[in-house]
């Protein structure tokens, strides 16, 4: 493998790489050397997109969920309100003078 590559890859592009590789990896007739080879990939890869098809029966894109949230129903409530834009003021007194606000 010779050239410029991409250093990140879209998760669009992630997926058109790992459905390409499917069936070299579902038919099971190429080693995983070849198949990380063929594709631009570590073996390791190979072995988890072999776990994932036999898991979940694809290898299609999943949703992210992102991080779970740390704000509680009391954060999120507008009642709250109040105390928040309290905080944002000392936060911007302490902005702008460069020292915490006492």
């Amino acid at each position: 493998m010779s050239g410029w590559q991409l250093t990140r890859y879209s998760r669009a592009q992630l997926e058109e790489r790992r459905l390409a590789a499917l069936e070299w990896v579902a038919r099971g007739t190429h080693k995983n050397q070849a198949v990380a080879d063929h594709f631009g990939v570590s073996v390791h890869t190979v072995y988890s997109w072999r776990g994932r098809l036999k898991r979940n029966g694809s290898l299609q894109a999943t949703v992210a969920s992102g991080p779970t949230s740390r704000l509680t129903e009391e954060h999120n409530d507008s009642s709250c309100a109040p105390s928040c834009e309290k905080v944002l003021s000392i936060m911007a007194f302490e902005m702008r003078h460069g020292r915490p606000a006492v």
